[in-house]
């Protein structure tokens, strides 16, 4: 009988017919983020028949990563004779090599595919290479001619592990809260929400509100979830937009991510919610995204207090509602098979910056030295791992010399004859962003700052982090320096921190 296999095992299996075939992936956004977060393949309307001794099957196959879709058939002349090899329709070469095991209840299939994307890197197209196995049931029927014919109850997702361009099994997420909850999709048919506080300040002068402010807490209570939602009140008529912020989850963020929207009406007190959740509770292949709204009156209690001239007043008031109040479902749309589990693509990532543009900014540059021996210098600077966008965050690990800085002997001017100085790590900043080891030369004359660097990402798969290594380069802003006696402290006069390409660059 079939068995899913190990990595190696599909290797083995799939590797003699891969040859050195690469198909560039469509020119559209996402290819090059969902390869690293999400590298897998759709398998739909697998259909399997067996007659005598021949066995055909046909099935589609989906890279999820570069939206292309393939329709392979596999055939063999024996049954039982194992694994067979799939091939596309109407391509001479293929990147995807597959191949397919069934009996009268399971279907087994193997893949290995290499594609490269070039959406973020139009001119070095990034290359990848994947493996993955899965299986899905059948369901089968032999007519009176003894052919069996057969077809998966369902569509399949195969999850892949990236061979290249880094070796790693990206990490899922749990998705959106509720999603997979038993009775989430049965419950949904009937929407109730609960306001488990609220808080409404009113000013209104001669009975006219002027001004005001509404925080509300409010509660899905099928699936568990709760927004907290306010918003500054106008002396407009009609109900007046809220804004929502929902449970904070820390952890890679869903591709689908639960949406909360409020309008109160200070006129009538009556609370308006529109609410979009997800299930797939019933069938992951089979997600569904669900939209409700309903309104209820805020049961509260309420004081008014005297302002500064006879005809203003402040009312305060506080409370919810009595119980649950009901709505009605909007819209119902199915979504992508098994797509609530995505994790939100990004561009922006640890990994992905450091593979396509790795880089470091550095700020705060400083050295200390003395009038007595010039030659001899500790110096001290900040370093954060940049991940996209044109500024730093702000969260630096600073970066000191463990003993000296040795500056460029008199008369010399290869900074190669520069000695390397083992970095002492003093804070580390955003852990994400710091580096993990390095070592650097400084020459004082030519500002000239060169490391040898060592960082890690954990942002597709934290159990399993990538880590990387390379070279930087850099020049450091001009210095200020202030004499004490016989110390020398010279500091960037620029506040502003600058940012420096890394350059032969490795990765495990």
């Amino acid at each position: 009988m079939a068995r899913l296999l190990s990595l190696t095992a599909l290797a083995a299996v799939l590797a003699p017919a891969a040859g050195n075939v690469f198909a560039l992936a469509q020119l559209t956004a996402g290819c090059t983020s969902s390869s690293f977060t999400t590298p897998s393949w759709l398998v739909q309307d697998l259909r399997s028949q067996t007659s005598a001794n021949l066995t055909v099957a046909s099935f589609h196959a989906l890279n999820r990563a570069t939206n292309v879709s393939l329709e392979l058939r596999c055939t063999s002349s024996t049954p039982t004779a194992g694994w067979q090899s799939c091939r596309a329709r109407n391509q001479t070469e293929q990147s995807l090599v597959a191949a397919f095991q069934a009996d009268t209840s399971t279907a087994w299939f193997l893949f290995n595919e290499t594609w490269s994307c070039s959406d973020v890197t139009p001119s070095k197209p990034l290359t990848f290479s994947a493996l993955g196995n899965s299986s899905v049931a059948l369901n089968c029927t032999t007519d009176t001619s003894t052919t069996t014919t057969c077809h998966s109850t369902k569509p399949l997702l195969v999850k892949a592990t990236l061979a290249s361009p880094v070796k790693i099994t990206p990490s899922y997420v749990s998705g959106p809260l509720g999603h997979d909850t038993k009775g989430c999709t049965a419950q949904s048919r009937t929407p109730a929400w609960e306001v488990a506080a609220s808080q409404i300040n009113l000013r209104k002068v001669s009975g006219v509100l002027q001004a005001g402010n509404v925080f509300v807490i409010i509660r899905n209570d099928h699936l568990g979830y709760t927004a907290s939602c306010g918003g500054v009140l106008t002396g407009a008529s009609g109900p007046q937009p809220l804004t929502c912020e929902g449970q904070l989850a820390y952890r890679r963020p869903d591709k689908y991510q639960i949406d909360t929207v409020l309008s109160f009406a200070p006129e009538t007190f009556e609370l308006a919610v529109n609410q979009t959740w997800f299930c797939d509770d019933q069938d992951p292949a089979q997600p569904v995204s669900i939209t409700a709204s309903g309104t209820t009156p805020l049961s509260v209690e309420c004081q008014v207090f005297n302002g500064t001239a006879p005809t203003d007043t402040t009312t305060f008031c506080s409370g919810g509602t009595n119980g649950t109040f009901a709505g009605n479902t909007t819209s119902r749309a199915l979504l992508q098979p098994y797509s609530l589990n995505d994790p939100l693509p990004t561009a922006d990532s640890c990994t992905i910056s450091s593979i396509l543009s790795p880089a470091w900014w550095f700020n705060g540059f400083e050295t200390n030295t003395t009038t007595n021996n010039n030659q001899v210098v500790t110096a001290q600077f900040g370093m954060e791992l940049q991940t996209g966008g044109t500024q730093s965050t702000g969260n630096f690990a600073i970066v000191a010399a463990d003993g000296v800085v040795d500056a460029t002997p008199s008369g010399t001017n290869s900074s190669a004859e520069l000695p390397w100085n083992t970095c002492v790590l003093q804070s580390v900043g955003d852990a994400a962003l710091a580096p993990t080891g390095c070592e650097f030369r400084y020459d004082m004359a030519s500002r000239f700052l060169g490391l040898r660097v060592q960082w890690a990402c954990a942002d597709l798969d934290r159990g399993s982090p990538i880590t990387f290594s390379g070279e930087v380069r850099t020049l450091v802003p001009d210095l200020t320096c202030v004499t004490s006696g016989t110390r020398i402290r010279c500091a960037a006069s620029d506040p502003q921190p600058w940012r420096a390409n890394v350059t032969s660059v490795t990765w495990k």
